[in-house]
Parts: C-alpha cells; sequence; structure tokens
C-alpha cells in the first residue's frame, strides 16, 4: 500500500509544479498582450492615398493600408474596445 501512496505523491507533486509552470507562461502571455491606445485614418489629399495607423500603449505605432486585412483588423479590434477611430486629412 505504501508503494501506491508514494506513487500518488509522485503525481500529485508533478501535477503541483505543471500547474505552476502553466500559471507563470498565462501570466507572462498576458502581460504580453499590447492595449490600443488611439487609432485612425489619414488621408493625403495630394496623392489620394490613405494610411491606417495604430498607436499602443508602449508608444509604438503600427501603420498600413486601411484595406489591407490585418489593418482592418486592428481597426475593428479598436472599435470593439471603444476606441474611436479617427479620421484626418494630413
Amino acid at each position: 500500500m505504501t508503494d501506491v501512496n508514494s506513487k500518488l505523491d509522485a503525481c500529485a507533486a508533478r501535477v503541483d509544479a505543471l500547474s505552476s509552470r502553466f500559471d507563470r507562461f498565462a501570466k507572462r502571455r498576458a502581460d504580453a498582450v499590447k492595449q490600443i491606445k488611439a487609432a485612425g485614418i489619414r488621408e493625403y489629399p495630394d496623392t489620394g492615398q490613405r494610411q491606417a495607423w495604430v498607436e499602443w500603449d508602449n508608444g509604438s505605432y503600427t501603420t498600413g493600408d486601411p484595406d489591407n486585412t490585418h489593418m482592418k483588423a486592428l481597426l475593428a479590434r479598436a472599435k470593439r474596445e471603444s476606441i474611436s477611430v479617427k479620421e484626418d486629412c494630413a
């Protein structure tokens, strides 16, 4: 019977260790998700081009064509997070 108990104790210790590792990983992953601070679309009347931009909470920017799938997704995320998408002319 002690052999079974020792195996159960070893299994419980492994589960605790894995749970602890998962908790640390989940926290790092949650900290890595950047938050959108501002977003907009700028139109350049002299060339007729449009540029979408997203400002992140760490001060960095992502820019691109507003018809690009990635930029559409970022602008949709901004709207979903109640951040108004500014439209202006340069």
